[in-house]
């Protein structure tokens, strides 16, 4: 046996088990999240939130709520503080990282804003040496392929950092790429069909090089949360909404299947926010920091949950 042929064997071999290692690390958040209980009134419970049940009668807001409506619109991902995620202005990526470089699953986030929310979640999970994550988002800019007709203004910053993040992915790429956006753009709504062109175009473009998750879009709110709870109902479930009003399920759909169909996977973590309806309290956290935002303490507290996905991910179908 050549000395080149034991050479690939043996990192073939280093591959697999460092592989199945990071599976292993990530399915025991599978199992957390199967055997957790809903987060309860109190110290909010980080990285540890399960599906939603229906509330049951009128509910005041906690006196504790995390964050308090004061603080609600500052609690923001850490990277908008550190100007890692990026202002429309700006189209080089900058790439900011989380956790040790020795954690033994290699992440990178990608999109818009609404991909930015699950940076807390990362980060979580980045803080407890499960992973390793760098953070590619930049403000209305989806990693999914559609024009910017449908901002306010045209937005050529937009396709440039694009295209200079999937660039960098495919020559270093992580373990898995973690996608997430917002169809809709400052001027009206990105068309379904454009849309899941665009899903599709990029799962198969970083499906080459690297497995993809796609993770659904969290709900969208008419009326700002923290705004609505501010005027001071008696009964806070006032400010929640149906699920069919925050969630488009056709969209979802769609998007799956666009998804799947270009060689990446997808995640549905909308149980989580809601039951038949969508609260914007959940314990004692606040869950929306405006109309489509989430705290970066609730994201934290949905760890568990991005971690158990991002494990069936790697694990396969």
């Amino acid at each position: 046996m050549t000395v080149a042929v034991r050479e690939s064997i043996a990192n073939r071999t280093r591959g697999m088990l460092r592989m199945a290692g990071l599976v292993l690390v990530l399915t025991l958040a599978v199992i957390c999240v199967a055997t957790s209980r809903t987060v309860a009134t109190g110290t909010p419970k980080t990285g540890h939130v399960t599906a939603v049940e229906s509330a049951v009668g009128p509910q005041d807001a906690p006196s504790d709520l995390t964050p308090s409506l004061e603080e609600a619109g500052a609690d923001q991902p850490s990277t908008y503080a550190t100007g890692c995620h990026l202002g429309v202005p700006a189209s080089e990526p900058v790439g900011c990282t989380s956790g040790s470089p020795a954690a033994p699953l290699d992440v990178v986030l990608f999109g818009d804003s609404h991909a930015a929310n699950w940076h807390p979640a990362l980060e979580t999970l980045a803080t407890r040496g499960d992973l390793h994550v760098t953070s590619h988002t930049k403000s209305g800019c989806p990693a999914h392929q559609v024009s910017d007709e449908y901002m306010t203004e045209p937005y050529p910053e937009c396709a440039t950092w694009r295209e200079a993040v999937l660039t960098l992915i495919a020559a270093d790429p992580p373990d898995v790429v973690v996608l997430s956006g917002l169809p809709r753009g400052t001027a009206a709504p990105v068309p379904l069909s454009e849309w899941t062109a665009g899903v599709a175009a990029t799962v198969e473009r970083l499906s080459v090089v690297t497995t993809v998750l796609v993770v659904a879009d969290t709900p969208n709110f008419q009326v700002d949360p923290p705004a609505c709870l501010s005027t001071g109902p008696v009964d806070a479930t006032t400010c929640d909404r149906p699920r069919s009003d925050a969630i488009n399920d056709e969209y979802a759909a769609q998007e799956r299947a666009a998804a799947m169909a270009a060689g990446g996977t997808y995640a549905d973590l909308t149980d989580h926010f809601c039951s038949d309806t969508c609260p914007v309290i959940q314990g004692n956290i606040l869950l929306y920091r405006d109309d489509h935002h989430l705290t970066a303490t609730f994201s934290a507290s949905m760890a568990d949950a991005l971690g158990a996905v991002i494990a069936s991910a790697l694990a396969g179908p």
